[in-house]
């Protein structure tokens, strides 16, 4: 039962350096996608951690009841949705700082 928690915990904090990773390679593409396909970059998002825990699934315990499993599943995609949130909502956070504090410097310069 000690090796399910470490690999547990262990996919949790391998799901937030994905996403880290992620927000990243969103950040060096920006141009690229940026107004056009929002949608595209949700959807990779929400691919990355439905791959992960689609991994963990392989580990799970094999003596679930169907509602037991059910249960399961959906504790796995929120709590890997809570890990891979924290960095994009991070770097979402950081460019709309950067968009108001290019807004008050433009301002400044006309006043």
């Amino acid at each position: 039962m000690e090796a399910f928690y470490h690999a547990l915990t262990s996919t949790y904090h391998a799901m937030f350096w994905i996403s880290v990773v992620y927000a990243l390679f969103l950040q060096i593409t920006r141009k690229s996608w940026e107004r056009r396909y929002t949608w595209a970059t949700v959807v990779g998002g929400v691919a990355l951690v439905g791959l992960v825990v689609r991994w963990r699934y392989t580990q799970a315990p094999r003596d679930f009841t169907d509602e037991a499993l059910l249960n399961w599943a959906w504790w796995e995609w929120t709590w890997h949705f809570c890990a891979a949130c924290i960095p994009i909502i991070a770097w979402q956070s950081w460019q709309d700082r950067k968009k108001i504090m290019h807004a008050l410097g433009y301002r400044r310069t006309i006043v």
